[in-house]
């Protein structure tokens, strides 16, 4: 017969160790700790380090239960990246692709109508990077507008109030 009593003690791990530890919030990351400490100080390789740590899960194909928390985990990161503006723009064209990637994955849980301004945004990160001649981004704008026709005027809404 089960019980639903609780113990008469819980240790915690830092008890169990017999001392006390300094704060963490980030302690039950486990590996990733170290990364989220470096990147709450702002340090790019750490931002890159969990982006791709997301980017490489997103191997998943968008039909997948949890892409949606897949995309949604790596959109941040893959921001933060991209806003360090490199001059090869790699960090944009991943932030594009995160975007899209996350739009894909709620379209087919059925989100798509929330979460449409993600490939707006995404094609207006391509624009802007192919008004700086960059022909693959250029290209692939173009593709993501023939996917979702809606897309270019979110980009051109999103870029306008980006101007302002």
């Amino acid at each position: 017969m089960q019980t639903n009593e609780a113990p008469d003690s819980v240790e915690v791990p830092s008890r169990i160790a017999g001392q006390r530890c300094a704060f963490d919030p980030n302690a039950g990351a486990g590996p990733m700790a170290h990364l989220l400490t470096g990147a709450t100080r702002g340090d790019l390789a750490a931002h890159r380090a969990l982006r791709e740590r997301f980017t490489l899960i997103a191997v998943i194909p968008p039909e997948a239960p949890h892409a949606i928390m897949v995309g949604i985990e790596a959109i941040p990161y893959a921001r933060f990246c991209a806003a360090h503006d490199e001059a090869e723009h790699d960090d944009a064209r991943r932030l594009a692709g995160a975007l899209c990637f996350t739009f894909s994955a709620s379209v087919i849980a059925g989100y798509g109508d929330r979460l449409k301004s993600l490939m707006g945004e995404a094609v207006s990160i391509l624009e802007q990077l192919a008004e700086e001649g960059d022909e693959v981004a250029s290209t692939a704008a173009l593709d993501l507008v023939g996917f979702y026709p809606p897309a270019a005027e979110i980009a051109l809404r999103l870029m306008r109030e980006g101007a302002n």
